[in-house]
């Protein structure tokens, strides 16, 4: 008999889409269901929607996993933490204080819709920061040195003692490195 398939919920990046090239990447490589949505561009908007989404995914018996870059990786440490959810973290945003430059209009890559961050998305933000659970769940953190945004030296420290660290020379904020790390991904699914 067939373990139940393991549903990846993937979380996208700031001004990105569920159908990035690392969302579809996923779809056609992994021995899983993933799970992509479009999460609202507005931090105040995307937590309580991850909120409902978790809650309704939840009511399923079949197993599930986070995976998430940059915000979404915020995203998914911290309702991993939260719901006590297996999660790997693609070149994460750390810190909420680093979504201040992002205050103002801004532009979705892909849907090229407008929307703007505000004071509300910081502190929505911060709330989801206090709530972390203990102990940590399993958390695979995936880095590529030469990202440009976030410091693979201070994720590194961060996740020092709470997450499985592998760190890829090179690469870009992109994530340049997802077809060379898709049998970590699945042994730490244990799919």
């Amino acid at each position: 008999m067939n373990p139940a398939p393991l549903r990846l919920l993937y979380l996208h990046g700031f001004r990105s889409s569920g159908q990035s090239e690392k969302a579809q990447y996923l779809a056609r490589h992994g021995p899983w269901q993933l799970l992509a949505p479009d999460l609202p561009d507005r931090p105040a908007e995307a937590i309580p929607f991850l909120e409902r989404l978790l809650d309704e995914l939840h009511r399923s018996p079949l197993p599930l996993a986070l995976i998430g870059t940059s915000l979404g990786a915020f995203y998914a440490d911290r309702f991993a933490h939260r719901r006590q959810l297996p999660a790997i973290l693609i070149n994460p945003l750390l810190e909420s204080d680093w979504m201040r430059q992002a205050i103002g209009p801004n532009r979705n890559l892909y849907t090229q819709s407008l929307f703007t961050i505000d004071e509300a998305d910081i502190a929505a933000m911060y709330q989801l920061d206090r709530t972390l659970a203990q102990p940590a769940p399993p958390l695979l953190l995936l880095h590529d040195e030469g990202d440009e945004l976030f410091d693979f030296r201070r994720a590194d420290a961060h996740y020092r003692d709470r997450a499985e660290i592998h760190l890829y020379p090179g690469g870009c904020h992109r994530f340049d490195h997802l077809p060379e790390a898709m049998a970590t991904i699945e042994r730490f699914l244990g799919t």
